[in-house]
């Protein structure tokens, strides 16, 4: 893979904040995820270089004015995360 264009958008307290600039990516991917992973580490380094403490916020990486992803991130904590995540038993629900 070759230059990839980052696009990120990040909700601070003090308001919102862009970051958008230009990365090489290289190396042996064997799946997306592998891809995902290594442009997901250079978006984190990129973002705590600049010192920004992010409530939320979304990234997208493009490539040949292709998009490859967009993944979101949200500051919380484990409680939080197990209350979203609690599944109630469905009413009404259709058996095939």
């Amino acid at each position: 893979m070759a230059q990839v264009e980052i696009k990120i958008v990040l909700q601070t307290k003090e308001g919102k904040k862009n970051i958008d600039f230009f990365t090489y990516v290289e190396g042996v991917f064997f799946s997306d995820d592998d891809v995902i992973d290594k442009i997901g580490n250079i978006i984190e380094k990129k973002v705590l270089e600049n010192g920004i403490i992010a409530e939320s916020g979304y990234a997208t990486a493009i490539h040949e004015n292709e998009e490859l992803f967009t993944m979101s991130f949200m500051k919380t904590t484990i409680e939080e995360v197990a209350n979203w995540s609690k599944m109630e038993q469905m009413k009404n629900q259709t058996i095939h």
